[in-house]
């Protein structure tokens, strides 16, 4: 979370400077232009037409301006802590491309709760319901009936991977655990790799969203 929160401090910046220019634009440049223009006569496009009617108004109703952009800004705060945060996560783990990687992130939390209580004693089927709280609610009843299946006596390695709890890499570590008597080390390993593979992919998407985010702003900030 915090290389993600440092990661998205200058989109963020970018962002808040690009809509500020905007404002600014439509404040005070357009409404003066669109005077010149009026004096020339002719006939404009569509789009300038339009731009200029949205900048009038903007000069006209300053005011107004700013309140539906604080709206804009508000509205999502708001329906972030009424909902939209996990209306957005459940369609986020519906993705192709991100969704596998929520997986993996929510499975090396699970691990790193796991390994933590099992390397304190705690016993493996009560490990499983503390750790509960700790996972995704997209495991919880995938989780639940794995604790079942281990209170019956089944492995755990077996009961996680036929849950989908399990990918191919930390089953052979959870069963090279079991045999060992080191479960608990061998989720503490699997939750490391799946931190380091998410790390490679943070660091990628850093490096592509800083390019992108520019070429948005110079295609918003272009056409005004």
């Amino acid at each position: 979370r915090g290389k993600l929160v440092a990661a998205a401090i200058y989109p963020a910046m970018l962002i808040t400077a690009g809509s500020a220019v905007v404002l600014f634009l439509l404040v005070f440049v357009v409404p003066r232009f669109a005077g010149l223009l009026d004096g020339v006569g002719g006939e404009l496009p569509v789009a300038s037409r339009a731009l200029i009617a949205v900048g009038g108004f903007s000069g006209a109703h300053p005011l107004a301006l700013l309140g539906i952009a604080a709206t804009l800004v508000a509205l999502p705060l708001w329906g972030w802590q009424h909902g939209l945060r996990e209306a957005l996560q459940s369609r986020l783990w519906r993705l192709p491309l991100v969704g596998p990687r929520l997986h993996l992130l929510a499975l090396a939390q699970l691990y790193r709760c796991l390994a933590m209580l099992l390397l304190a004693g705690v016993p493996v089927v009560a490990a499983l319901a503390n750790a509960r709280g700790v996972a995704a609610p997209q495991l919880r009843a995938a989780l639940d009936r794995a604790a079942e299946a281990v209170r019956l006596g089944e492995r755990l390695s077996a009961a996680l991977q036929r849950e989908g709890l399990a990918t191919p890499v930390s089953l052979r570590m959870l069963r090279v655990g079991e045999h060992s008597g080191e479960l608990g080390a061998m989720l503490a390993q699997a939750a490391g790799f799946y931190d380091e593979e998410l790390s490679r992919l943070s660091d990628l998407v850093t490096r592509l969203v800083n390019p992108v985010l520019m070429l948005l702003m110079g295609l918003v900030i272009g056409p005004v």
